[in-house]
């Protein structure tokens, strides 16, 4: 049995990565040229969704949303991402999976998908058993 002390901690890192995230989305200057801001705003949305939903996993104090409303934002997280990575592809070919941001965040997104998918198949089937 983990301490709940240590899963605290890790909530707390957690926090931190999803409001440095949202200060990057505060603090984004749209209007500017350069990649930061417009084109790696998804990326900073998905680090904060990310970090605020795997913080509610850690301590049930901090839950936000149901399981099956995580699911629907990771669905279209992981959507969003694998377009992206198509989009990547065409322009950039082999490079855009080897050097790319899009693609580890589609594995993220999934990863997150498949753990809240795979709670509430356990919640279910302990409920029918």
């Amino acid at each position: 049995m983990i301490p709940s002390w240590i899963l605290d901690i890790f909530a707390a890192a957690m926090l931190v990565v999803a409001a440095v995230s949202a200060a990057r989305l505060a603090f984004a200057r749209p209007w500017q040229r350069g990649p930061r801001p417009a084109a790696l705003a998804d990326i900073d949305i998905a680090h904060l969704l990310m970090g605020t939903a795997m913080a509610g996993q850690l301590t049930s104090s901090l839950r936000t949303l149901p399981n099956g409303a995580w699911e629907a934002v990771f669905g279209v997280m992981t959507a969003w991402f694998a377009y992206r990575v198509v989009r990547d592809f065409q322009a950039s070919e082999i490079r855009a999976l080897a050097g790319g941001h899009c693609a580890p965040h589609l594995i993220h997104a999934g990863a997150m998908l498949y753990m809240f998918a795979g709670q509430a198949t356990r919640v279910t089937g302990a409920v029918s058993s």
